[in-house]
């Protein structure tokens, strides 16, 4: 467990020395590995920052995530960002849960799970992020289930927006979470 944990926080470093650098290019400091003498606007500054409190969103969304696979947890608790009925695919961002949106391509690459049970705004939500999950819902034994519209599961792959797997039904109740599959079409 204590390797899982070191390459998880050297994973994580990584990462934000990417960013690190990536926010140096942005503000014209490095080109291709170069340092140059670019000197700083406001408008550089402004992008800049903005690009990085974008990806360091992103980085904590799946740190929340990450964490909670690290630590042999498939739950996570997370409050919700709107209001979520139950059952549904959620995105995690900004350390809060939102319904996954297909139509957004902006949801393809952040954390998600899936919502049991129904909370408003701001309310605790528990997200399952792996394993098996037990439905109300009547699937069908041995399909694939795919995010559909308002976060909603569903047997119908979308042939337009995103293609987001959600798991497999292993009998009428029961879905065996697998999120791997995402596509923007």
């Amino acid at each position: 467990m204590k390797i899982l944990k070191t390459i998880f926080v050297l994973a994580i470093i990584g990462g934000i020395s990417t960013l690190i650098y990536r926010f140096r290019i942005e503000l014209g400091l490095e080109s291709e590995g170069n340092v140059t003498t670019n000197e700083f606007t406001p408008e550089k500054v402004l992008a800049a920052s903005l690009m990085l409190n974008n990806e360091l969103d992103k980085k904590i969304s799946s740190l929340t995530t990450d964490m909670a696979i690290v630590q042999n947890s498939n739950v996570i608790s997370v409050l919700a960002g709107e209001n979520i009925p139950g059952e549904r695919v959620v995105i995690i961002k900004d350390g809060k849960a939102y319904l996954y949106d297909v139509t957004n391509t902006l949801h393809l690459n952040l954390p998600i799970g899936f919502a049991k049970t129904s909370v408003n705004a701001n309310g605790a939500v528990s997200v399952n992020v792996t394993g098996k999950v037990i439905t109300d819902q009547a699937l069908v034994t041995n399909s694939k289930y795919y995010v559909g519209a308002g976060g909603a599961i569903t047997t119908i792959a979308p042939v337009s927006n995103i293609l987001q797997s959600v798991g497999f039904a292993i009998s009428q109740s029961e879905i065996l979470l697998d999120f791997s599959q995402k596509i923007a079409q």
